[in-house]
């Protein structure tokens, strides 16, 4: 049986093992085929993580945990994207233009542990630099079970995720970065200490592709690009497909294939997973946008409401109020309450009481001194602003024959 060569990229062994005549005799179905060549290659990716492991270790101290940790270098990988082989090329270029555009105000990337995008996160990427031809990040907020884990060396290896492109920006974006345990990393030769680098095994890494916003329009017939949501129900109906074929029973029923299909069947399983929270982190950063947009609108509502109180339109407590219940409506509620403020006329005591240098103003102005104050003259306003036909004695009467305890308020002297 072939087995992989040490210089052998691998796109190159997994063409040279689908054609081997053995395999073609043993494994006539090319799905299966393909299924027994990953194994030798995931075998070949053991052994050289196995020899990662006799690396012996110190202890860090939190200052090298709080330093710079490599996550990605210069370099030609065979990965997938959009869950077909491509092959990607890293260069400096590409690895100072992810730094200088890492920004957490637009998309903060996690710390994860073996590729969960789910519960809390480990910690959070504070900012890249790039040193050289490697990309380095440093750490904030780091759980405290998952700073002892670094500290003892249980997470050694490290897997960077990238969009590929980001919606917002049309270029390449960290996602996240996660630990490994016991898995792979799609990089290899990361160091496993902070601010080291050493090269080893096969570069080989898995460029996830998402966007992090609503498509504007259909992708164009023949594109080749699929959001997160056609890429999720994509691997569902594989599945599906699979499972209504009955070639699962029937293979499952032969001693020989089993180790074959639970390969494909974890194979599936692990695809479908990353999708899901692909999709989840996607929906959450539509969230974040959705809600600064919500933001914006509710301060646009709220400078009309307070250019409405200066033209005299509203008086202070009614514009107060509106503000208010602005705040608990969407946007069609509150273009109803602009609509209706915006019909309005001036009222004409806000606007008189504004002029101060007009002699007849000035004459009503005397009249009210004798008035009652609060709450009587609170209840006269907002009549008003019910009827701006009524004079504010008419409002005062009016506010008293509704209750009768707001005449024997005292008066101002």
């Amino acid at each position: 049986m072939p087995e992989p060569r040490p210089d052998e990229k691998y796109n190159d062994f997994i063409g040279r093992c689908m054609a081997f005549p053995e395999m073609l005799e043993k494994h006539p179905e090319e799905k299966n085929r393909f299924a027994v060549c990953q194994s030798f290659w995931d075998k070949k990716l053991t052994s050289e993580a196995n020899g990662m492991q006799k690396i012996q270790l110190s202890q860090l101290s939190d200052e090298q945990i709080d330093g710079w940790w490599d996550i990605a270098r210069v370099g030609g990988y065979d990965g997938f994207q959009g869950g077909k082989p491509k092959h990607i090329e890293l260069t400096v270029d590409d690895l100072r233009q992810m730094a200088e555009d890492y920004d957490p105000g637009l998309l903060n990337a996690p710390l994860t542990v073996d590729h969960v995008h789910e519960g809390p996160a480990a910690g959070w990427i504070a900012a890249l630099r790039l040193q050289g031809d490697i990309l380095q990040a440093k750490f904030t907020d780091l759980a405290d079970w998952f700073r002892k884990s670094l500290r003892t060396g249980a997470y050694r290896n490290r897997s960077a995720e990238f969009y590929q492109p980001l919606k917002s920006t049309g270029r390449t974006y960290l996602s996240a970065l996660t630990f490994l345990g016991a898995k792979e990393p799609a990089v290899k030769g990361l160091a496993p200490q902070p601010s080291l680098f050493q090269a080893h095994g096969e570069p080989s890494i898995a460029v996830l592709f998402s966007n992090t916003q609503p498509a504007q329009k259909a992708p164009e017939k023949g594109v080749d690009e699929m959001d997160e949501k056609t890429i999720v129900a994509k691997v569902i109906e594989a599945v599906k497909n699979l499972f209504a074929s009955g070639e699962v029973k029937i293979q499952a029923a032969a001693p020989d294939k089993t180790g074959e299909i639970d390969q494909l069947k974890s194979s599936l399983a692990e695809s479908q997973k990353l999708c899901l929270a692909e999709k989840a982190r996607a929906d959450k950063a539509e969230a974040i946008l959705a809600a600064q947009a919500e933001t914006a609108a509710l301060a646009e509502f709220k400078g009309k409401i307070e250019a409405a109180k200066t033209a005299s339109r509203l008086t202070p407590a009614e514009a107060s109020g509106y503000v208010t219940l602005g705040e608990k409506l969407d946007a069609a509620g509150r273009a109803v309450i602009l609509e209706q403020v915006a019909a309005r006329q001036d009222n004409k005591l806000l606007s008189e009481l504004s002029a101060k240098k007009d002699s007849a103003v000035k004459a009503k102005t005397d009249k009210f001194k004798n008035l009652p104050e609060d709450p009587l003259h609170e209840r006269a306003a907002a009549i008003m602003a019910e009827d701006s036909t009524l004079k504010f004695e008419a409002a005062v009467q009016r506010a008293i024959q509704e209750n009768p305890e707001l005449g024997k308020m005292p008066l101002k002297e």
